[in-house]
């Protein structure tokens, strides 16, 4: 079954937020309920399994290759792939709702990339992405509330427009950190530093948050106390001294 006319996925779109695009476009209906329509479980979604992108695929005329970069699959029971790039779960941001209230607000003043209708962003669910590169404002983060948030669609999981109004006037602005630069640029098939190319990209990720943290924090400082802004910070700063390699990490450590 085609749905026409075709609707096709914006840039750096994540996939659910494209099938609650395609599910309000073609069926004035929510995320969930057009997925019941079709028959394709949340799960086969969650887990971009071959069998179900192949089937939307031919639903809305994009190819299986597009919609795979517009999430990530699972090789194995830990480890996760996007892009070619492979990473363990921690680096995945699953357990959280992650949004720009500006990107979202845009949407609904009807001025957003998907028009009227809020668009998720697969970056956004990439732990080291913390700052939207368009609004040069920090991502809202939040655990989720339910297990259904899980399926992040920003008509379902974020909140009204005037908290999201609320949310971007209390912001300042900030630039995207170099590590959150690297991160995405290794996405688009970019590198960077030697050392840290020849390291999967979770590791020279936490590498660089790790090395950051003992130049900015006491070593001895419980790690589950520090908030989002810490981690981005020790991420800028640590990926200073990584991306040198060696010499850089040495000096790093050497300072305190």
């Amino acid at each position: 079954m085609a749905l026409l006319p075709h609707l096709e996925i914006l840039p750096q779109e994540s996939l659910i937020s494209y099938i609650s695009r395609v599910a309000r476009y073609h069926g004035n209906t929510s995320t969930f309920d057009f997925l019941n329509v079709i028959e394709m479980s949340r799960t086969s979604v969650l887990r971009a399994d071959p069998e179900a992108l192949i089937r939307l695929a031919s639903m809305t005329g994009n190819t299986f290759e597009r919609l795979l970069d517009s999430t990530w699959s699972s090789p194995s029971a830990r480890l996760h792939e996007h892009r070619g790039e492979q990473f363990h779960s921690e680096f995945l941001a699953g357990k959280h709702t992650t949004y720009c209230p500006a990107c979202l607000l845009e949407a609904d003043n009807g001025e957003g990339i998907g028009g009227s209708q809020r668009v998720g962003l697969v970056d956004w669910m990439f732990t080291p992405v913390r700052t939207c590169p368009r609004h040069r404002i920090p991502l809202i983060r939040r655990r989720n509330r339910t297990h259904a948030e899980a399926v992040q669609d920003m008509n379902f999981v974020a909140p009204s427009t005037d908290q999201l109004m609320r949310e971007v006037e209390r912001f300042s602005p900030r630039e995207v950190s170099d590590l959150q630069s690297y991160v995405e640029t290794r996405f688009v098939g970019g590198r960077g530093a030697t050392w840290l190319d020849n390291q999967q990209i979770d590791q020279a990720a936490r590498a660089c948050e790790m090395l950051g943290f003992v130049c900015l924090f006491d070593p001895n400082a419980d790690l589950k106390k520090l908030k989002v802004d810490d981690w981005d910070r020790a991420g800028h700063v640590g990926y200073q001294f990584v991306k040198r390699g060696r010499e850089g990490i040495h000096e790093c450590l050497t300072r305190r």
